[in-house]
C-alpha cells in the first residue's frame, strides 16, 4: 500500500497505482473506499486511453457489485462481455449480477455462452445447475 501511495504522490494520475489500491482495499473489506479507487482509475484510464482499461472496468463491476448496486453493475458487465468475450471471469461475475436482479433466464443465456467457450468449467456448470433450479422453482 505503501509503495503505491508513493507512486500517486509521483503521479496523481497514476491509474495503475489507483487500481492497486483498489484490489488491496477490497481484500481489507473497505469496499466503499476500493469503489472510489476504481473509479478514479477507470476515469483516468479513459481519459489517457490506457491500454488495460477493461481490466480496471471490471474492478469497479465488481465494486458496484459489492455496494448493491446493481443496474450500474450489469450496465458495465453488459459492455464488458460485448468488448472481453473470451473472459469467463467476466461472465461468471455478471450471471452474479443477473441472479441478485433475478434475472434468471438472462443468467443461464449468459452460461450457454460460457459453457460454449469453456465446456469443462466446473464454477460455471455448478452455477447453471443453481441458475436453472431457482428458474424451475419461480416457474
Amino acid at each position: 500500500m505503501v509503495c503505491y501511495e508513493k507512486a500517486l504522490e509521483l503521479s496523481p494520475q497514476d491509474w495503475w497505482a489507483l487500481n492497486n489500491i483498489g484490489v488491496l482495499l477490497k481484500k481489507k473489506g473497505k469496499l466503499q473506499d476500493a469503489f472510489r479507487n476504481f473509479d478514479k482509475a477507470c476515469n483516468v484510464a479513459v481519459k489517457e486511453g490506457g491500454q488495460d482499461y477493461y481490466h480496471i472496468l471490471h474492478n469497479l463491476a465488481w465494486a458496484y457489485y459489492q455496494c448493491k448496486d446493481y443496474e450500474k453493475a450489469w450496465n458495465l458487465y453488459k459492455l464488458l462481455t460485448k468488448e472481453c468475450p473470451d473472459k469467463i471471469s467476466v461472465y461468471v461475475d455478471f450471471v452474479c449480477v443477473n441472479y441478485k436482479m433475478c434475472k434468471f433466464k438472462e443468467a443461464l443465456e449468459l452460461l450457454d455462452e460460457a459453457l460454449s467457450q469453456h465446456p469443462k468449467n466446473r464454477h460455471c456448470r455448478r452455477l447453471y445447475k443453481l441458475v436453472n433450479k431457482r428458474l424451475d422453482t419461480e416457474g
